[in-house]
């Protein structure tokens, strides 16, 4: 890149100048721009004094040291260049970052949440300009969130970390000039969250209650029978059902998660549960996930379960039942498609608590201790 001197006339015959680049450059007060004031001045007057062409002489002279250490701090890179793409806004840059292929849905849709609490945090941007006092302010406003009690720690530390996975990025392609995530500290998980499942007896009671809501009442139930993700049941074919004349069947599905193909009988109940085969989607119409969400508690409140419930909790029900049907660990870890067994050992633990809280349910209104026996005492 090209940094020049651009001489420019004032109304009061002095002429200004300013360094002149050929591509646009961030400049430390945080502009864009291709015109950098030197804060400088000759004398523009047709006869000039003494004392004026020295001035002049000077000036060009400080001015043309200026412009040439500019020009090296471009070329090693050590001043503001920006790349073409740099003045994108963040919000912008962010949605384009998001829609990578092969994310899964509600991954999508938790970088949309974060997109849209940056433009309402009011850090929009174009991305060149970004620094990392916004950062630091972006995260102040979540935390505020949390404090206010409408999110929980854990999704200012999940929208955070997709915040921090777009600026790394931006880096990468040379769109921001430092790596601001080394600039501001993320936000920690905080405690772990309660794990919500449904008994036998809640999930029995939850599928006998009448409900509207009948798209969501299929999708959970297979969920509960299957412990399918709620994008793998989204992307599950007709085409990746097996039948056998036996009435069996078996299924195939993509794990997003791992980026597997597993293939795994499929519960008769369920299979049941979709009737007849068709073509295409065997789930069509789902509803974002969101929106399940806030369907299945409210049906679950018509079925008097004071459970904070969501789709993925279907996912802990079938787990949880499988083990406390006897079924080995190591199966029920391969039938969740768990990298490792130590992820299924969280609901064998779930359920050793669930089995001493229970012991505790049954207490008799009695003295503990038995009396002493009655003695005969002589007169």
């Amino acid at each position: 890149m090209k940094v020049s001197i651009l001489k420019r006339p004032h109304a009061d015959n002095k002429i200004g100048l300013y360094l002149q680049y050929s591509k646009p450059v961030l400049l430390p007060s945080g502009k864009t721009t291709r015109r950098e004031p030197l804060g400088l001045f000759l004398y523009g007057k047709k006869r000039l004094n003494p004392n004026e062409r020295q001035h002049n002489r000077e000036t060009e002279k400080v001015a043309e040291t200026v412009r040439a250490q500019r020009q090296i701090e471009v070329q090693a890179g050590t001043f503001g260049l920006l790349k073409e793409g740099s003045g994108i806004m963040l919000s912008g840059y962010l949605t384009k970052a998001s829609g990578m292929d092969g994310r899964a849905y509600s991954t999508k849709m938790a970088w949309k949440m974060m997109i849209d609490c940056v433009k309402e945090a009011g850090i929009d941007m174009p991305i060149g300009n970004l620094e990392a006092g916004h950062c630091s302010e972006f995260k102040r406003w979540m935390l505020a969130r949390v404090k206010s009690g409408k999110w929980k720690q854990s999704t200012a530390s999940h929208e955070m970390s997709y915040f921090r996975a777009g600026l790394r990025r931006a880096y990468r392609e040379g769109l921001i000039q430092v790596n601001l995530v080394e600039r501001f500290d993320t936000i920690p998980m905080g405690p772990r969250a309660k794990i919500e499942f449904l008994t036998i007896e809640e999930l029995t009671r939850l599928m006998q209650t009448p409900t509207k809501y009948q798209g969501t009442r299929k999708v959970a139930f297979f969920a509960a029978l299957t412990g399918l993700r709620t994008s793998e049941i989204r992307d599950l074919e007709w085409s990746d059902i097996k039948d056998f004349a036996d009435g069996s069947a078996v299924m195939t599905y993509y794990q997003r998660k791992t980026k597997k193909t597993k293939t795994r009988y499929m519960p008769s109940q369920a299979r049941e549960l979709i009737g007849n085969r068709c073509t295409g989607k065997v789930f069509p119409h789902i509803i974002p996930q969101h929106h399940l969400n806030t369907q299945l508690r409210r049906w679950a409140l018509d079925a008097r379960i004071d459970k904070h419930l969501t789709m993925h909790c279907m996912r802990h029900t079938f787990a949880t039942l499988q083990l406390a049907a006897g079924t080995p660990l190591h199966v029920v870890s391969d039938m969740l498609d768990h990298s490792s067994i130590k992820m299924t050992e969280v609901y064998a633990k779930i359920l050793d608590e669930a089995v001493a809280e229970a012991t505790e349910r049954i207490r008799i209104d009695a003295p503990i201790e038995q009396p002493a026996p009655l003695r005969l005492v002589k007169s």
